[in-house]
């Protein structure tokens, strides 16, 4: 098992364990927890840039079968192997930069005129209405939303609930 160890400040710190014994700790730019990158600064443009690099690879591959695929078969592929990336540990992302978030909005884009087979110069708003996709800041705001909504009505899971108090009026 590899562990990584992410420097967040300039002390130099040795981990020690239950055996007294010293584990060598090699300090990384980055490190990945639940499959999100963060860097030592906990900006997450690694993330972005691998989360990005992994659709972009799959919508290539899902381009190169389209023409054998109807619609509703390659939004589901699209949804499968591309926007459920786009979806995943995406409450951290309410605080990225304006730059990340077009970098995931492009991607969005380009699985929407996949799906749609339309070409690049097209306008995209019409395609996500029609494919009743939300754009990438409104689905994190959606998700982090309805999170917050289902935890205050005791719909969500307790360690959730148990973490937010509502404040009177």
């Amino acid at each position: 098992v590899q562990t990584q160890m992410l420097k967040l400040n300039t002390v130099n710190r040795k981990i020690r364990n239950t055996n007294n014994r010293t584990w060598l700790s090699i300090p990384v730019t980055s490190a990945r927890n639940l499959g999100v990158q963060f860097q030592s600064d906990l900006s997450l443009d690694d993330h972005v840039s691998s989360t990005v690099g992994a659709a972009y690879y799959q919508l290539n591959n899902l381009s190169k079968i389209r023409s054998c695929l109807d619609k509703d078969t390659t939004e589901k592929l699209v949804y499968a192997f591309v926007t459920s990336r786009l979806d995943y540990c995406n409450s951290l992302l309410t605080v990225i930069p304006l730059k990340l978030l077009d970098r995931l909005q492009l991607e969005q884009n380009s699985a929407a005129r996949l799906v749609c087979r339309e070409r690049r110069n097209c306008h995209i708003t019409p395609l996500l209405s029609n494919l009743h996709w939300l754009p990438v800041k409104q689905r994190i705001d959606f998700k982090v939303l309805s999170l917050t909504y289902r935890s205050l009505h005791a719909s969500a899971p307790a360690y959730l609930s148990e973490l937010l108090i509502p404040q009177p009026t």
